[in-house]
Formats: C-alpha cells, sequence, structure tokens
C-alpha cells in the first residue's frame, strides 16, 4: 500500500508540474542541506512567491507533498487524503501556484535520487559537500555505491540545468565537473567562481572574558568584493551555504551587493555550530543536529580555531549509517580532537572506540569520559565544567545529543528557540 501511494503521490505531483511549470532549484549532497535551503529561500522569497520543503519532507512521499501543497497534519493518513484532495483541486482549477521551488533532497536510500529523477527535470541543482565517506553508507552498501547515485543523478539532468557546487569538496568537485553545463563553483580561500576568505571569528566581552558571538568573511567574485558578519554561529558550514545561495543569485541575476545583504540578515539553524551561552559563565557550540565524518572533520576545524578562556572540551557521540565503515571512520575523529580538546566525553557504544583510539594515542586516561547515553553526560558536564570553558557537542539525530546542550545551558526555557528537535514527537521518543 505505502508503494502505490507513493506511486499515486508522484503522479499527481509531476501533473501539477506540467500544468503550472514552476522553476525548481533541486539542492542534493550530505552536508548544509538545509541551512543552504534556508538562506536560498531568503533570498529569493524577497521579490517572487516560492516554496521550500520543511522539516523531514525531503523523501520519496515529501517532496509530493511538497509540490502538491496540501499542508501537514500530525496524522499521516489525514496529510495524505488532504493532499490528494488539494492535487485535484488545482489540478482542474488554475490557481496561485508559486513561481519557484526549493526541494532539499535526500540520498537515504538508493530509490531517492532515483524517484525524484523520475518526477522532474530540475532547473537548478546545488551541490553541497558529499564527504570521501557520505551518510547513509549502511542502506547503500559501499561508498562508491553512495557516490555513484549522486553521479547518476547528475548525470541524468539536460544541458539547460545549471549547477552551483562546493568545489572544496572533492567529491563534488569530481562529480560536478564531469558535466559541460553551466557551473558556478564556490571555495573558501580557493579560485572559485565565487570565494569566501579572510575568516576570522568575532568576540565579544562578558565579566571581562572574551567570548565567541560569531564569524566573519570576505565574499569575492569577479572583481567585486564585500565583508559578511554571521552571528551566533562558527564554523564552515554558514560560509560554504552563504556561498552556495549567492550563486544561486548569481544565476537569477541578482545584484551581488544585494544578495549579500539579505544573507546578512540571515539567522544560523538550530544545532548547526550555534553559540549558546552556558551555565557558570560558560560557552556552547551546539552542533548537535548530526553527524558524518565530513561533517565532523570540519567542525572539529573550526572549534580547534576558536580562542577560548577556559577548556575546550569536546562531547562526541556515535556516528550512526555507516555500515562496514563505522569502526574506521569512528576512530579517524580521535587524531581530530587529541591536539585541541583539553577534556573529551564520548557517548554511544560506537564512540567508545573514539576513546580507545585516543589512549592509543597517548591521549590522558584522566582526560576521557564514556557515558552511554546524552543525558548521562550533561549531568556530568553540569558538576564538573568551569567558568571559562568552551563546549563542542556533537552526534548523530538517535543520539539525541540536544539532551546534553540542554542539561547545561544557561536558560533551558529558551530551549523551543535554541534546539533541535523540540517538537512534540521527538519529545515522546
Amino acid at each position: 500500500m505505502k508503494e502505490y501511494i507513493k506511486i499515486f503521490l508522484g503522479y499527481l505531483a509531476s501533473l501539477v508540474l506540467k500544468k503550472y511549470k514552476p522553476k525548481i532549484i533541486v539542492i542534493i549532497g550530505s552536508v548544509g542541506k538545509t541551512s543552504t535551503r534556508e538562506m536560498i529561500y531568503s533570498l529569493l522569497s524577497k521579490k517572487h512567491f516560492v516554496r521550500k520543503n520543511e522539516k523531514s519532507f525531503t523523501n520519496q512521499i515529501g517532496i509530493p507533498l511538497v509540490i502538491i501543497g496540501g499542508g501537514f497534519e500530525g496524522n499521516i493518513f489525514i496529510t495524505l487524503l488532504k493532499n490528494i484532495k488539494t492535487a485535484f483541486f488545482i489540478l482542474i482549477k488554475k490557481v496561485n501556484y508559486p513561481k519557484y521551488l526549493i526541494l532539499e533532497i535526500d540520498n537515504d536510500k538508493p530509490a531517492d535520487l532515483e524517484t525524484v529523477k523520475k518526477m522532474f527535470t530540475p532547473d537548478y541543482v546545488v551541490v553541497t559537500a558529499i564527504g570521501e565517506t557520505p551518510p547513509h553508507v549502511e542502506v547503500f552498501g559501499s561508498k562508491e555505491e553512495v557516490i555513484q547515485s549522486y553521479r547518476n543523478y547528475l548525470q541524468s539532468i539536460p544541458q539547460k540545468t545549471e549547477i552551483v557546487f562546493n568545489k572544496d569538496d572533492n567529491n563534488t568537485r569530481i562529480l560536478s565537473e564531469e558535466k559541460d553545463n553551466q557551473k558556478i563553483a564556490c571555495t573558501i580561500n580557493g579560485d572559485g567562481d565565487i570565494n569566501a576568505d579572510n575568516i576570522k571569528y568575532l568576540y565579544g566581552k562578558i565579566d571581562k572574558m572574551s567570548v565567541p558571538t560569531g564569524i566573519s568573511c570576505d565574499i569575492g567574485m569577479k572583481n567585486l568584493k564585500q565583508n559578511l558578519i554571521i552571528f551566533d554561529s562558527i564554523g564552515y558550514h554558514s560560509q560554504y551555504a552563504t556561498l552556495l545561495a549567492c550563486g544561486v543569485g548569481v544565476l537569477f541575476n541578482l545584484g551581488f551587493y544585494e544578495s549579500l545583504e539579505v544573507l546578512a540578515k540571515y539567522k544560523p539553524l538550530p544545532g548547526r555550530m550555534r553559540i549558546i551561552p552556558g551555565i557558570k559563565d560558560t560557552v556552547i557550540i551546539d552542533d548537535s543536529y548530526n553527524s558524518s565524518p565530513v561533517a565532523i572533520s570540519e567542525s572539529l576545524k573550526a572549534f580547534g580555531d576558536l580562542k577560548v578562556n577556559g577548556n575546550k572540551i569536546v562531547v562526541i557521540g556515535d556516528m550512526l549509517e555507516l555500515g562496514r565503515y563505522s569502526a574506521e571512520e569512528h576512530k579517524k575523529i580521535a587524531p581530530k580532537i587529541k591536539d585541541i580538546s583539553d577534556f573529551t566525553i564520548c557517548v554511544g557504544i560506537r564512540a567508545r572506540l573514539i576513546k580507545e583510539e585516543l589512549l592509543n594515542l597517548g591521549y590522558p586516561k584522566e582526560k576521557i569520559e564514556y557515558f552511554n547515553d546524552s543525558v548521562e553526560a550533561g549531568k556530568f558536564l553540569q558538576t564538573n565544567i568551569q567558568k571559562g570553558d568552551c563546549i563542542f557537542i556533537k552526534g548523530s539525530q538517535s543520539v539525541r545529543m540536544e539532551k546534553t546542550v540542554e542539561e547545561i545551558m544557561r536558560h533551558p526555557e529558551d530551549k523551543k528557540d535554541l534546539l533541535v528537535r523540540q517538537d512534540i514527537e521527538w519529545q515522546e521518543r
């Protein structure tokens, strides 16, 4: 029945697209898709009627629901009926339909991109970082098969489809440059069509202590350059999302300075290297949304560059869905932690391998703790962190590392605005 529903919804969605012919912007990749989607939306929605997918509506059922636009209810059965009814209505009647659709597409399993490929042809494709070992490799069987699924999708798009891509990621660069389409390459400190450099952390003063407040960088394109400041977050994901969104703006003939002015007002999403005040005058770098090898590598590098008053504490949870690469990829994290962390907490069965590898590398035993779940880790931090400490927290969704953040944030009453997974459905899990 579920498969029949997928096919039927996909068919209705394709009919809607044929009738209204919106321009479609597809976002694929392993890291930074949602931030990129939100930035592109903030850019285009200033002048146009734009629709984007929300929450987890990024799969074989979610994408048709976004295209049809019948809304989302708590009950999936009601949602499906409502969207089927809406589809028939907008196919019979002429309604005000979005001019642009911004669709973030998951690649969690082999059928995801294949289904989308059959449903519609995108006008623009934005490719974020894919990474050497992409997430969800457990479902595909090997990282080569995950990468091949991206290749198959990109090879299927016509010559007229324009591509904006992260040139710094090796797999993204190779796959994007295999296509002879019009392309915009985005880099940090590189030779892209749009480039970010002169990256600096911003700091403020609280009780005579220096605390991070955001990040600054210069965005350049040809002979144009503009400084951009992003508050409440650090890390490279914000820069890449900005560059990719700016690239889309170029393809839409939006002004370079005008685009950056809009993007400067963008507020970073929860759980993506967000700066959150902690108890005892500490600072939390909350990167608890999800985790993968490429994401954690970028995040730890950014955290390592940060200047703090006290200790740097890394709280690291399991990375999931890596299949036979899981042990290897968890061990690879240890060297990246060793030289930047004054104290390390590992959370989850797989993260135990990080602890073991740190010990093998000579990391002091008294500087490591291990916990089975994220709440235990948070309660330990409550007692042991000190004024001036900076705590980096990251893990895959199912490890629920936002619960660690909640235990030590200064204002837990603000958790619904600052933390990920605060919906009722998550709270009941």
